[in-house]
């Protein structure tokens, strides 16, 4: 199974823990294959700065984990998929570059409102966690 995580679920992840990081550390077990981009790392790490106030030591430890426990992709296409809210389109791009069968997001008025994208299957970290765990 391949998977990209939103920027969201790794900021839940470094922030608040729980299930979010519960998925990370799957991910880094080798349970299932996880994918990320440049551009989806510079968002967390913006995210991370703006929002919660990080640090920068934070911030690079964020970074850190992020490449430990994903491989990074580099899109070569430029979607305009996300009519809504197209800010989205990279990480549909980034899932199209790995080859992924799901993006984990917990964007509901946007990604997940959609679904799928080319049987790309977009779920919540709840639902993703349950199909691991079932494994």
């Amino acid at each position: 199974m391949r998977a990209v995580f939103d920027s969201n679920v790794w900021i839940s992840a470094f922030r608040f823990k729980g299930r979010p990081l519960e998925l990370v550390l799957k991910a880094a077990e080798g349970e299932f294959e996880l994918y990320t981009s440049q551009s989806i790392m510079d968002e967390t790490a913006r995210v991370l700065r703006e929002k919660f106030n990080a640090q920068q030591p934070e911030i690079d430890e964020a970074l850190k984990i992020m490449s430990a426990a994903a491989r990074k992709v580099e899109p070569s296409i430029n979607l305009d998929v996300v009519k809504d809210d197209p800010k989205d389109n990279h990480v549909i791009e980034c899932a199209v570059a790995a080859g992924a069968h799901v993006i984990v997001t917990g964007d509901k008025k946007h990604l997940l409102k959609m679904g799928e994208y080319q049987g790309i299957k977009m779920m919540q970290v709840a639902e993703f966690l349950g199909q691991q765990r079932g494994r």
